[in-house]
């Protein structure tokens, strides 16, 4: 008899030091910006580059893709997110979220967008004359709301 109590309360106190250990620790919420700085390569511009999974692609005028919710789209109870690009370079920049080419960012410019929330792998890329390539990243940040990353020299 006393050897099931012993045993239940055992793992009643396994169970709940578990779930107070997996809780993250008050105070410490997941960052809302992120600044990466460039990387400077020289090589073949048209060698593969592992970060990029997706590169630009042309439209398709029977692939629509549908609106987000924010856009008047359908609601649902998938979560996305918001990021803000805060380009502070002279340079225009391919951006890949997950891989996936979202745009290009003028110099000096934003750009907004939503990504999946959660972990969230984040690129930059430009192209100069003579080879030159400059990269941001891939920078991986957990994404739970909105999320800002600077871009600098």
């Amino acid at each position: 008899m006393k050897t099931r109590v012993m045993h239940r309360t055992l793992v009643l106190g396994v169970s709940l030091l578990t779930c107070f250990a997996l809780r993250p620790a008050p105070g410490q919420d997941h960052p809302k910006t992120v600044t990466t700085k460039a990387a400077k390569s020289r090589g073949e511009l048209d060698a593969p580059d592992e970060n990029i999974k997706h590169g630009r692609a042309l439209n398709d005028p029977y692939n629509v893709i549908p609106a987000p919710a924010a856009k008047g789209g359908e609601q649902t109870r998938e979560s996305a997110c918001r990021i803000h690009v805060d380009n502070r370079t002279p340079w225009s920049i391919d951006i890949y979220t997950d891989g996936g080419f979202r745009g290009t960012i003028a110099p000096w410019d934003d750009m907004y967008g939503n990504v999946g929330c959660g972990n969230t792998t984040f690129y930059g890329r430009a192209v100069f004359k003579g080879d030159v390539v400059q990269t941001w990243g891939p920078t991986v940040s957990y994404v739970d709301s909105a999320l800002t990353w600077f871009l600098t020299q």
